[in-house]
């Protein structure tokens, strides 16, 4: 997600170079500054303990980015700037300034010119819940993402030259590793496995480009995402397998001359170190197991709680990836709605081509239980009641058995038994939903599920 004021024609268009350049590095909206030893944070619209949540998240990047290039640890010559937009809108106005608007829809981005990072709190929460729970794990993932960017930058004086893999991958590499290391009860977080999971998806299909491809960045028959997806499993991959041989070329990328021949030994340096990986990354990819489907973001799960927020304009939904068997279920845990957006879980259960079954779940209006049809879309309300121990910020218990044509629910203290109207397949899947709001809502709902256990019987 890096962006250059100054943008080669054959990487950005020329539509890019015409947006208009200003030096200025964030608009003139009330920060609150904090520094460390190495990032300075603004926090745009946002107090300075928010500030300084944000710097918690930035700091680890430089020595990790020293250690990768072999470079002293000592810190940078001024420090290195990251602005934080509470309010969207504010991200925006920093993008048109700087870039022309080029990186309005990724709610992050890195500036060449200014050398200055800028992320938007994704997914878009009030001061309160701020207040009470901390940054969201993706703002944390997406400031230690555009950081290591900036870092980047200060420690690579060709950093403009950088080919798309490297920089990607890297970017991701220690934004996962820094993020991990700070959460250590952190668990494959969807962030971060669902590309794994795309990249699995082109392996299927024979559509991954070879390491030879990646490694010289020919691929541009892919998709925006896909190529990301690509690109950054393969060098979380090689950063496994082959470490040392990683940092070799990361220390010749940062070291060579630039001219006329610099890409080209670049490649040629990358491809002879790394593209015998190419099989066993195949193979990895073939053989991962991965829990979950994000289809939607953003679900963090951080030991036995899992966390679930939404973005105003869309459902968050995941769904588990290793199917549910037997035609029967049981589902227990325990659920709490916070009293964000429209306020509403979705458990999703007996998931298949043909549809399924959603229990709705809201505070003040009780349960709802939908069938879904193939597309996942509404097809009746099967039942529906009222929960006194539904209550906003607070945890309610939640029991599911369901079998053939029969379920029986327990919310709270109340249990009900409910006919289906079609039974239970055989195999399903199931997953968790935190509820959009809409396109004139600032927030969508945050979910917390606890002790969440399903299985088939």
């Amino acid at each position: 997600m890096t962006s250059g004021a100054r943008l080669l024609a054959a990487v950005a268009g020329p539509a890019a170079l015409l947006a208009p350049l200003v030096a200025q590095a964030a608009p003139a909206v009330r920060a609150a500054v904090v520094a460390g030893r190495a990032f300075e944070v603004h926090c745009h619209g946002g107090d300075e303990a928010v500030a300084r949540l944000a710097l918690a998240a930035v700091e680890p990047v430089w020595p990790e980015l020293c250690a990768f290039f072999g470079a002293p640890p000592a810190p940078p010559r001024q420090r290195l700037q990251v602005h934080l937009y509470v309010d969207v809108a504010d991200y925006r106005e920093a993008d048109r300034r700087l870039t022309g608007g080029r990186f309005l829809r990724n709610e992050a981005m890195s500036h060449w010119d200014t050398r200055s990072a800028h992320v938007a709190l994704q997914p878009p929460c009030p001061a309160a819940l701020l207040a009470a729970r901390g940054l969201p794990l993706q703002t944390e993932a997406m400031l230690a993402w555009e950081a290591s960017h900036v870092a980047r930058y200060e420690l690579c004086a060709n950093f403009q030259l950088h080919p798309g893999w490297f920089h990607d991958g890297l970017a991701g590499l220690v934004a996962r590793r820094t993020l991990e290391r700070r959460r250590p009860q952190l668990d494959a977080p969807p962030f971060f496995s669902q590309r794994w999971l795309r990249a699995q998806r082109l392996a299927l299909d024979g559509r991954l480009p070879g390491a030879r491809q990646l490694l010289t960045d020919e691929t541009q028959d892919l998709a925006m995402r896909d190529r990301y997806a690509a690109r950054v499993s393969f060098f979380a991959f090689a950063a496994e397998r082959a470490p040392d041989a990683l940092r070799a070329v990361a220390q010749l990328i940062r070291g060579s001359k630039v001219g006329a021949g610099y890409a080209g030994e670049v490649a040629a340096a990358a491809t002879a170190s790394l593209s015998d990986l190419d099989r066993a990354f195949q193979r990895a990819l073939v053989d991962a197991s991965i829990a979950w489907d994000e289809q939607v973001r953003s679900l963090w799960c951080v030991g036995d709680e899992w966390t679930q927020r939404a973005f105003p304009q869309a459902d968050a939904v995941a769904v588990r990836r290793e199917p549910v068997g037997g035609g029967r279920l049981f589902a227990t845990g325990e659920v709490c709605v916070l009293d964000v957006g429209a306020r509403r879980a979705r458990l999703l259960l007996g998931l298949d081509d043909r549809g399924g079954y959603s229990l709705s779940l809201c505070p003040g209006e009780g349960f709802e239980l939908q069938q879904l049809g193939p597309q996942g879309e509404a097809q009746g309300v099967v039942a529906r009641g009222a929960c006194a121990e539904l209550r906003c910020g607070a945890f309610c218990p939640l029991e599911v058995v369901a079998q053939r044509e029969g379920l029986e629910l327990r919310l709270g203290g109340r249990r009900q038994r409910i006919a289906l109207p079609r039974a239970l397949p055989r195999e399903s899947r199931w997953g968790i939903v935190a509820a959009g709001a809409g396109v004139d809502d600032e927030y969508g709902s945050v979910v917390v599920w606890r002790g969440l256990r399903v299985r088939g019987g």
